[in-house]
């Protein structure tokens, strides 16, 4: 309230500059209090995440990387929203994206070259218009 005050007497002093740099400061606060509530929001809601799928799996590692990234895209969201670092944000994320998709790579293609083969030998026989055999 004390800040709308000093905001409204700059005004009617007529003290532009100052009018500018103050509603910009409270902008700024706006953003920063929106997104630390977007914070707040995201840390509960990926604690429930986490708690659902420890209670239903038995698994805490799985249920922990879960809340890793339910609570790693909430910060994101928040930093966005915050105007802090937009391009850092969206470096970074491209960079997991690709990185996810590498390993996912040289998993199958490394990890699985017997299932990978097999695979790509019912794609082709399917493509031909043969019907993939049931050898094992």
């Amino acid at each position: 309230m004390v800040f709308f005050g000093i905001i409204t007497t700059v005004e009617i002093l007529e003290l532009d500059k100052l009018t500018n740099i103050l509603n910009e400061i409270l902008e700024l606060t706006a953003q920063i209090l929106f997104g630390l509530f977007i914070l707040v929001i995201g840390n509960y809601i990926s604690l429930l995440i986490y708690n659902m799928v420890n209670k239903s799996q038995s698994n805490k590692f799985v249920a922990g990387i879960i809340r890793a990234a339910s609570l790693a895209l909430f910060i994101a969201i928040a930093l966005r929203t915050m105007g802090i670092a937009n391009e850092i944000v969206e470096t970074a994320f491209t960079f997991i994206i690709g990185a996810i998709a590498v390993t996912v790579a040289l998993s199958y293609g490394l990890g699985g070259r017997e299932a990978a083969g097999e695979h790509f030998k019912e794609i082709i026989q399917k493509l031909k218009g043969k019907e993939p055999s049931k050898e094992k």
